[in-house]
Order: C-alpha cells, then structure tokens, then sequence
C-alpha cells in the first residue's frame, strides 16, 4: 500500500463519519477530535510500509507528528487520570509540548520546501512554511491557512509526487481545512475545546 493510498483512506474514513453523523443527526461534522492521532498513526504507517530506512525528514515527521499527538486532548484524556486532566492542560506541558511540535515542523517545512525544482517554489515554500509555524505559535489559526495554501501551490510543483512527504502535506492540508471550515461554522471556542 502506498503512502497515497493510506493518506487517502485516512480522508475517505473522515469523510466517511462525517456522513454517518449527518445521517443519524443531520449535521455534518468531521471528527477533528481526532485528527492529531489519526495524523500520527498515518504517517508512522506510511513510513512502516515504504519498508526503506528513514531519513531526517522522516523522522522529523514523526518527531512533528508525535508531539502534535501528545498535545491532544483525546489522547490525554485517556492515559492521565480524570482528576489530573485540568491541571495538566493548565500546566506548562502542552506549552512545551506544543513549542517541541512548531520547532521540529518548521525544519521539515523548509527541509521539505527546499526539495523542489523551481527557485521560487523553494523560496515560497520556505516563507510559507515559516508563517505557518509563526500562525501556529501566534494563535493565529484563521489567518494559518493562507500560507497553507501558498504551501501547497509551492510544493505541489514538484513533478514527482510520490514521496512520502506529499501525501502527509495533502492529509495535514485536509485535516487543517476542514477543522478550520468547522470551526467557522461551529465556533472557534467549541472546536478548540475538543482539540
């Protein structure tokens, strides 16, 4: 199985429960609680079954991937005890965590943009990924999808996209829209509680 192929039954399961929950409830919601783990377990499954070793943007990857999943409240909420789980998410650990999580995906946005042919797709790629990560630290979340989608225009234009690491920009780039477009729609406060 290629790593398009897991990026995109990982998109079609999304989808897939969306649809179930409108179905049953008649709102379309996708489940973005869930999505830092999903993004973990894809990609450490993409790497798994490209069955070749790792290089450093791989294990950047799932350096990013990891500390993005420990942020998450799903994932916290299983293994720290329910007493706990309030001062945990207080405490400075999700700060840290989260600084860890913008460090290493920075260096893998630029190491990442830096592997395509054309000048200006390295150099706008670069300064995309950049704002990205300053959107992220800043809280910026709303304005962090434009230099996504700059992102994606820029790395897109490299004519192999079989790497690995196009398929986790397209799953990273979906999970990031549609957690924005419903947080549009259902409230910012309301997404981020579940995140």
């Amino acid at each position: 199985m290629t790593s398009e192929r897991i990026s995109s039954l990982t998109i079609l399961t999304a989808c897939m429960f969306a649809f179930v929950h409108y179905m049953q409830y008649g709102i379309w919601i996708f489940p973005f609680a869930l999505y830092k783990t999903a993004l973990f377990v894809a990609i450490l499954l993409m790497f798994i079954l490209e069955r070749k070793k790792l290089q450093l943007t791989g294990w950047l990857a799932l350096g990013w991937s990891f500390t993005l999943m420990l942020t998450s409240r799903f994932i916290l909420e299983i293994f720290v005890p329910e007493q706990r789980l309030p001062r945990l998410l207080n405490s400075l650990y999700v700060d840290f965590t989260f600084i860890a999580f913008c460090l290493i995906f920075v260096v893998w946005g630029i190491l990442i943009s830096l592997r395509t042919e054309k000048l200006w797709a390295k150099i706008g790629g670069v300064a995309c990924a950049l704002m990205l990560t300053t959107c992220f630290l800043l809280n910026a979340y709303v304005w962090a999808v434009l230099p996504l989608i700059g992102w994606l225009v820029c790395i897109f234009q490299e004519k192999d996209r079989t790497h690995t690491h196009f398929a986790i920009v397209t799953l990273l780039a979906f999970f990031y829209i549609t957690t924005w477009i419903s947080g549009a729609y259902w409230g910012t406060l309301r997404v981020a509680g579940h995140m």
